[in-house]
């Protein structure tokens, strides 16, 4: 009979963080692909004035996706022990450091969140 191991606690404090990276991002993509304004998250155009983009659409389907959905998938590919859940996170750290270097490159630091967030992307690669 094979026994299971129990999951370290690094492991949980990265099941954690990818939670609510995940859950954080399904919230504020789909506000924004619901109102491409950005008024539901009281963000204005005019923060996109530097960037490719006229509205919150299409970075709204990119956080939806990328940064909401495919955390979630891999929390759960954590909690079933799925070997490919690791290359997962790593690939979640990457993504969501890239998507801030991006933000504060098109639109520039204009609060704290950024801050926070890169460490979030840092925990989960430190959580490795």
């Amino acid at each position: 009979m094979k026994t299971q191991k129990s999951k370290s606690v690094g492991i949980y404090f990265l099941m954690g963080l990818l939670l609510l990276q995940g859950i954080s991002a399904v919230y504020g993509g789909a506000s924004l692909v619901l109102d491409p304004s950005g008024s539901t998250l009281q963000m204005p155009l005019s923060l996109l004035e530097q960037s490719p983009f006229n509205d919150y659409v299409i970075p709204g389907v990119i956080l939806l996706l990328v940064l909401g959905i495919f955390p979630l998938s891999v929390f759960y590919g954590l909690w079933r022990r799925r070997k490919w859940s690791w290359l997962g996170a790593l690939m979640v750290s990457l993504a969501l450091i890239t998507w801030i270097g991006v933000e504060i490159t098109m639109v520039g630091y204009h609060s704290d969140h950024h801050c926070s967030w890169f460490m979030v992307s840092w925990d989960c690669y430190c959580c490795l």
